[in-house]
């Protein structure tokens, strides 16, 4: 009776970690605002960054959390944590956001490969 119990208690702890390695990879898609005012150019200027993306879709790597609009430091953040990113213009269109997703699945398809077999 006792190695079911201990076998049932090493699935419930290893379950979650095999699904996060089985599951889909992360992956954002950006919209780039739009241009800067002279205002807020001047604080580039001086090395002060705004919220330069906002989100449209995706998953946020594990331990990231959630922003609606992002800088180029949440963006190099994303990257960090091994997530991927796919960046589509202020006036994007629908195709736009297609050919989005599908570099998503490239560069997750890739890194899958590059990664070595253990």
């Amino acid at each position: 009776m006792r190695i079911p119990a201990l076998l049932f208690a090493l699935i419930c702890l290893a379950g979650p970690t095999l699904a996060q390695e089985a599951g889909p990879k992360p992956c954002v898609i950006l919209k780039r605002m739009g241009p800067a005012d002279e205002v807020t150019s001047h604080l580039y200027s001086f090395g002060i960054r705004g919220k330069q993306f906002q989100f449209v879709e995706g998953d946020f790597p594990k331990g990231m959390k959630f922003h609606g609009r992002l800088t180029d430091h949440d963006v190099r953040e994303i990257m960090d944590k091994g997530g991927k990113v796919s960046v589509v213009e202020k006036d994007y269109k629908r195709e736009d956001l297609a050919d989005a997703r599908k570099t998503c699945n490239e560069q997750i398809a890739q890194s899958a490969e590059q990664k070595p077999a253990n």
